[in-house]
């Protein structure tokens, strides 16, 4: 699954941080808070559930959001992702 990749200048409209909570949680919350935003802004997600890395880029296809970025780094994942 791929998605369109950014540089890393993106600026977030909203910032949601669901590290330490564990599936479904995570995508739960990605979903409403994007189903709260405007058209084209965008979302920051950092999660801790290793699972997000499969979940959310689902969401996003299904949702027709766009997962801009995705970045893993110290058991982090970090993804950008505009409604």
């Amino acid at each position: 699954m791929g998605y369109a990749k950014a540089d890393n200048l993106l600026k977030a409209d909203k910032f949601l941080d669901v590290q330490g909570l564990f599936c479904p949680k995570p995508i739960v919350m990605t979903a409403g808070t994007l189903k709260s935003m405007d058209k084209g802004q965008i979302l920051q997600v950092v999660c801790s559930d290793n699972t997000a890395k499969l979940s959310i880029p689902m969401l996003c296809e299904r949702g027709s959001f766009k997962l801009l970025d995705l970045t893993e780094g110290n058991g982090v994942l970090n993804f950008f992702i505009q409604k």
